[in-house]
């Protein structure tokens, strides 16, 4: 905040008079107004006009993430508040679309345009969802009077069903160096997610077994110590001497970008490059169910619901005949 006037007081808070001439001055810079009171302070306004917040879907998405980041009273999950500002970044498909609308002209068709016109169904959902929850956001709060995409039902999410075959696997266990195939099957041994692998450390491993904290429930799963999770530890242990995560290559401690990057890069040379990292787990889980049943799966997936677990089961109908 600036010096108060001393001389001049009647003037626009930002307007000076100095040397004959009207001045908007503001953050130290002078700009020239011109030389009669009229004409000065009509350029004052429309220079203060231009200033004016337009509440446009990208003034309120901004707004809406600087309250979930830091004012709002319960806070979010480190991933879903990544997941927010990924889906509304700046420069993203969302905001290309949306971002010089008027929050108030959205309406469900604008939605469900957006919907059916974008290349990936999935990453739009997620994209409307983040921008139904500012526009609830904005709605509290006087940007618009109701937010219109709040009871829209826009129908059951498209299941991914891509199931990694036992040759698929091999082939890119084959594909990828020997410290990030040990990576991989630690997660296909424990159905981990991979935000959840990553954050393992070696100090979570105690005489009872791994413990795991699940990030999105906010619970804890120990793995007791069988032979076949022991076997993953040792291999892990070989590659990460030095380090305190268990999951490591090339001496570093992996990050998710990293970790899919080279993923990625090993399923292309496998001759699958359409399968993602979580579809490791889908396949564990699937393996467990034919193997040891539902239940079974559904307590490595740490699911309180079976039927959560059975989403991610990928198998053809077995008769016998």
């Amino acid at each position: 905040m600036g010096r108060r006037k001393r001389a001049h007081k009647d003037l626009p808070v930002r307007m000076r008079y100095s040397h004959r001439a009207w001045y908007h001055v503001e953050k130290g810079k002078w700009t020239r107004l011109g030389d009669t009171f009229a004409g000065a302070l009509a350029e004052y306004a429309r220079i203060e006009g231009g200033k004016s917040e337009r509440r446009d879907v990208n003034a309120l998405l901004a707004a809406f993430l600087r309250h979930v980041e830091h004012g709002a009273e319960r806070k979010l999950a480190a991933n879903t508040l990544r997941s927010y500002k990924h889906h509304a970044r700046k420069h993203g498909k969302l905001r290309a679309v949306f971002g010089h609308v008027m929050p108030a002209s959205l309406t469900i068709a604008d939605g469900r345009r957006y919907l059916d016109e974008h290349p990936k169904y999935s990453t739009a959902r997620h994209e409307i969802g983040v921008l139904s929850a500012a526009l609830s956001y904005g709605a509290e709060r006087g940007w618009l009077t109701a937010n219109p995409w709040l009871n829209w039902r826009k129908g059951a999410m498209k299941r991914r069903t891509r199931l990694i075959s036992a040759e698929e696997w091999t082939a890119i266990l084959a594909a990828c160096p020997a410290d990030l195939a040990e990576c991989l099957r630690f997660l296909y041994v424990t159905a981990l997610r991979v935000n959840d692998a990553l954050a393992l450390r070696w100090a979570h491993r105690k005489p009872d077994g791994l413990h795991v904290r699940i990030a999105k429930s906010k619970s804890e799963v120990v793995f007791e110590s069988t032979s076949v999770l022991e076997e993953r530890l040792r291999a892990l242990r070989g590659l990460s001497v030095v380090s305190l995560h268990l999951m490591t290559v090339s001496g570093r401690r992996l990050t998710y970008p990293v970790l899919y990057k080279r993923f990625k890069a090993a399923a292309r040379a496998a001759g699958c490059g359409d399968v993602t990292l979580h579809d490791i787990r889908r396949k564990r889980l699937t393996d467990l169910k034919r193997e040891r049943g539902i239940e079974f799966a559904q307590a490595v997936a740490a699911h309180t619901d079976p039927k959560v677990t059975a989403g991610y089961v990928v198998e053809a109908p077995r008769v016998a005949i």
